[in-house]
C-alpha cells in the first residue's frame, strides 16, 4: 500500500479531539473532522461492502489522541477496512496491542510536545513518526509549529525503547525523591537512572527484537535496537531532561498509564531496583514542614506569619502570608503596588505562565471575568476578574488576573516547583494597606485552589494542614502541609477542622473549644464549640457565649474604675478620663481559651 505523495493528504479524522493533544491537533488542522467522546468512528468512514479490498475505500489518516485505556475500544469501533489508517500517538509499549490486532505496520508517533488546556503547545523538537501516514501527521504538526521528522521503522523502534525507558524511569525517580524536577534528577541521580536502565533495557530489547522479527523487516533493520546500551540510553534521557529542567512528571498520569509503562516491564520480569523504586514512589504522599517568618508594623507587633516562595520563570522571590482563612494563592504586581528596587511578579513576562481561571469560593466572589489584552510570554492572553474577597473586617474589591504558573516553596528545605493556579493582583481598593509589605497570600484552608489542596491534588502531600505559631518568637513558627504523626512533630496540639455551616461561611480552619476563663476566674465548661482561626487578619472568631461573658467582665471593670468612661457597649468602646494609658490596665483582662487536645480529646492548650 503506497503512501500518498507529499501535499496531497486528505484531512484527518481526530479521535479524542476534546483532550489536550486532540484539541491542539484540531487547531493545527482546521479542516480535520473531530470525533468526540461517545461518537461512533464508523459513522465518519466508508465501511465498504463485504469483501471490499482496503484499497477500494476512501483513505484518510485517523489520528488517535485518546488515553491508552481507550485504544481497544477505538480499534474495535473502526471498520476493518480502515484500521490500517489508524495513527497511534500514545506513550508506552503498544506493540502487544498492535500485534493482537495485526496492526504492527500502523503509523506510530513519539510526541515530544506539551499541550495546554487552550490548545497551545510547547515543542521540544524531538517528535518522530513512522508508517503510511507519517507525511500527513508531519504536515499537520508542522502547520502548528511542532517539528516532526518521519523515520524508518527500524529507527523508530530504537527511539521508542528510549522514550519508554524515560517515561518509566524519570517519573519513578522524581516521585520517589519528593517530586524532584527532571533536570535535577539528571544532574544528581544519574547513577540511579543508569541502574534502572540496566535492569529494564534488556527486557524491552528482547521483546522488540522478537516483535520486529514478525514485522517482515529487511535484514539488519533491528540492529539499532540491539545496539542500545544503558549508558548511551541514560545520556539521551539526561539530555532530554536537561532541555526541560523544571518539568515534574505527573505521578497521576504515570499511574493511569501504568499498564503501558512500568506495569509492562513487571509483566516481563520483576527486577530488584525497579521494584524498590516502585515501592518508594507508590508510598503515601509525604508531609512538608516549612518555617515561617514574621513581618511587623511600626508598633513592633507581628501582624502576619510568612512563607518564602519563588514564582514564575525567571523566578521572582517573594513572600506570602500563611493564611488559614483563605482559599486562594495570589501575589501583587507592579500595576497594583510600586516600590523602587523591589521586584514583583509579572505574569506577562513569565515564560511558564499560562491562562488560568478563578474558582469562586466562600472567600472569593469572582465577577465580571473577561479576556483582557494581557499577552503572556507564550502568546496567549489571560483573563481578568473583578473580585470581592472576604476578610474579618468585611469584603474588599480587587482586580485579579488568573494564571497557572510555577510556584516553589523556598523553605528551608527548598521544595520541588509545581504548577499552581494563582492570581496576580492588578489593582486593590485598599492600596495603602495592601501594598504595605508587598506580600502575597498563600491560602491554607480547604478550598480547591488553596495551597494544600493543590499540593494534595498533585499527589505531593495528604490533604491536611498544621500551623504552629510561637508568640514569643515568631521566627520559630512553622506550617505543616500534609499529615504528621505525633512522633514526627513532638508538640502538644489541637485539631484544625472544617467549619462549614458555622457562624462564618468560610470553609476555613477552626479549633474546638472546651472551656474558658476570664481574669483570675475559674474555668467555665462549654459545649464543644468551634472558633474560627484566621491567620491572615489575624483574628479568632469566638462563639457568642464567650464574647458576651468577656464583654460583661470588661464592662464591669470599666464601670468600677473612676478613670474610665464607657462610650458604647456594642461595639465595646471606653476611654480614659485623664488620657493616661496606664488607666486602661484594670480593663485589660486576660481571656484564657482551653482547646481540645489532639491526642486525648480532653482539655488541652490554654491560650491567652
Amino acid at each position: 500500500m503506497a503512501a500518498p505523495a507529499p501535499g496531497v493528504h486528505p484531512p484527518p479524522l481526530i479521535v479524542g479531539a476534546s483532550g489536550r493533544v486532540g484539541s491542539a491537533l484540531l487547531r493545527m488542522s482546521p479542516s480535520a473532522t473531530a470525533v468526540m467522546r461517545g461518537q461512533s468512528l464508523a459513522t465518519f468512514l466508508d465501511a465498504g461492502s463485504a469483501g471490499t479490498e482496503p484499497a477500494a475505500v476512501e483513505r484518510r489518516p485517523i489520528l488517535v489522541a485518546t488515553t491508552n485505556d481507550a485504544l481497544e475500544q477505538v480499534v474495535a469501533g473502526c471498520p476493518a477496512a480502515h484500521r490500517a489508517d489508524l495513527v497511534f500517538l500514545q506513550n508506552g509499549m503498544l506493540l502487544h496491542l498492535l500485534e493482537r490486532h495485526g496492526l504492527q505496520g500502523s503509523t506510530q508517533a513519539l510526541l515530544y510536545f506539551s499541550a495546554g488546556g487552550d490548545g497551545s503547545v510547547v515543542d521540544s523538537r524531538r517528535t518522530i513518526v513512522t508508517g503510511r501516514w507519517a507525511g500527513a501527521l508531519s504536515e499537520v504538526l508542522q502547520a502548528g509549529g511542532v517539528a516532526c521528522r518521519p523515520v524508518e521503522r527500524s529507527e523508530f523502534l530504537a527511539l521508542m525503547v528510549e522514550k519508554l525507558l524515560w517515561a518509566s524511569i524519570y517519573w519513578l525517580l522524581s516521585a520517589g525523591l519528593g517530586g524532584l524536577p527532571v533536570g535535577r534528577v539528571a544532574q544528581q541521580h544519574g547513577e540511579a537512572a543508569e541502574e534502572l536502565a540496566a535492569e529494564l533495557l534488556p527486557l524491552a530489547q528482547a521483546y522488540v527484537l522478537r516483535s520486529g522479527a514478525g514485522m517482515g523487516l529487511p535484514p539488519g533493520s533491528l540492529d539499532q535496537v540491539a545496539a542500545l546500551t544503558a549508558p548511551a540510553v541514560c545520556r539521551s534521557m539526561a539530555e532530554y531532561s536537561l532541555a526541560i529542567p523544571t518539568a515534574v512528571p505527573s505521578r497521576a498520569m504515570a499511574l493511569a498509564e501504568f499498564e503501558w509503562r512500568n506495569g509492562w516491564f513487571l509483566g516481563q520480569a520483576v527486577t530488584p531496583r525497579h521494584a524498590a523504586w516502585l515501592r518508594r514512589s507508590l508510598a503515601a504522599p509525604t508531609s512538608i514542614v516549612l518555617p515561617l517568618s514574621g513581618n511587623q508594623y511600626s508598633d513592633g507587633l507581628t501582624q502576619h506569619l510568612l512563607l518564602n516562595a519563588s514564582v514564575g520563570a525567571p523566578a521572582v522571590h517573594l513572600r506570602c502570608v500563611a493564611d488559614l482563612g483563605s482559599g486562594v494563592i495570589n501575589f501583587p504586581t507592579a500595576s497594583a503596588c510600586t516600590r523602587a528596587g523591589i521586584p514583583l511578579y509579572d505574569p506577562s513576562t513569565s515564560a511558564t505562565a499560562v491562562p488560568g481561571s478563578l474558582a469562586c469560593s466562600a472567600t472569593v466572589d469572582a465577577t465580571d471575568c473577561h479576556a483582557v489584552p494581557l499577552p503572556l510570554a507564550n502568546g496567549t492572553q489571560a483573563s481578568s476578574c473583578g473580585c470581592d474577597i472576604s476578610y474579618a473586617q468585611g469584603r474588599k474589591r480587587y482586580t485579579l488576573v488568573a494564571v497557572n504558573d510555577t510556584l516553589q516553596l523556598d523553605g528551608p528545605p527548598a521544595q520541588p516547583p509545581f504548577t499552581a493556579a494563582m492570581a496576580a493582583v492588578e489593582s486593590a481598593t485598599d492600596k495603602g494597606s495592601y501594598c504595605t509589605y508587598l506580600d502575597g497570600t498563600c491560602g491554607l484552608d480547604f478550598e480547591p485552589a488553596s495551597l494544600p489542596s493543590q499540593l494534595a491534588a498533585a499527589g505531593v502531600i495528604e490533604p491536611a494542614v498544621g500551623f504552629c505559631a510561637n508568640p514569643l518568637n515568631p521566627q520559630g513558627s512553622l506550617v505543616v502541609l500534609g499529615s504528621l504523626t505525633p512522633d514526627d512533630l513532638p508538640l502538644q496540639s489541637t485539631p484544625l477542622q472544617s467549619g462549614e455551616g458555622q457562624i462564618s461561611a468560610q470553609r476555613a480552619n477552626w479549633v474546638n473549644l472546651t472551656a474558658f476563663s476570664i481574669g483570675s476566674g475559674e474555668d467555665v465548661e462549654v459545649t464543644p464549640a468551634l472558633a474560627l482561626l484566621d491567620t491572615g487578619t489575624p483574628t479568632l472568631q469566638l462563639p457568642a457565649a464567650i464574647v458576651d461573658a468577656y464583654v460583661q467582665a470588661v464592662t464591669a471593670a470599666v464601670n468600677a474604675s473612676s478613670n474610665l468612661t464607657l462610650q458604647s457597649a456594642d461595639p465595646l468602646i471606653f476611654t480614659s478620663v485623664n488620657g493616661n494609658p496606664e488607666d486602661f490596665a484594670p480593663a485589660l483582662i486576660n481571656l484564657v481559651l482551653i482547646l481540645q487536645d489532639d491526642a486525648t480529646g480532653e482539655h488541652g492548650l490554654a491560650q491567652r
